[in-house]
């Protein structure tokens, strides 16, 4: 799904990342969207494709550990995309209930 691109790349900034050497391709993370330590809000699944989005190593820290501006930001556009994928998977989920969330975020997750 991802295409080996970090789902925060744009045309201008492709938040380029180093060539794994066990997969010769680029190095990406994966992140719950909404924090899988909030499975017991949610009804459904959270492990889902949906709600697991590739990220570059940098983004990836950014969402856990940047400032609240960079963080809500970035975590609306990642809403944006996936929010009817969620949707369609029963996960209903709003931008500030999502930023409320990662406010308590811990390294686990």
């Amino acid at each position: 799904m991802s295409n080996f691109a970090c789902a925060l790349a744009t045309t201008v900034d492709l938040h380029e990342s180093f060539i794994s050497a066990r997969t010769g391709f680029k190095y990406l993370e994966l992140h719950h969207l909404i924090p899988f330590s909030q499975q017991r809000h949610f009804k459904y699944s959270l492990d889902v494709e949906e709600n697991i989005v590739a990220l570059c190593p940098n983004c990836h820290r950014m969402l856990h550990s940047g400032t609240n501006a960079e963080r809500v930001r970035r975590l609306r556009h990642l809403l944006s995309i996936r929010n009817a994928a969620l949707q369609a998977r029963g996960i209903t989920v709003s931008a500030s209930a999502l930023t409320t969330m990662y406010g308590a975020l811990t390294n686990d997750d």
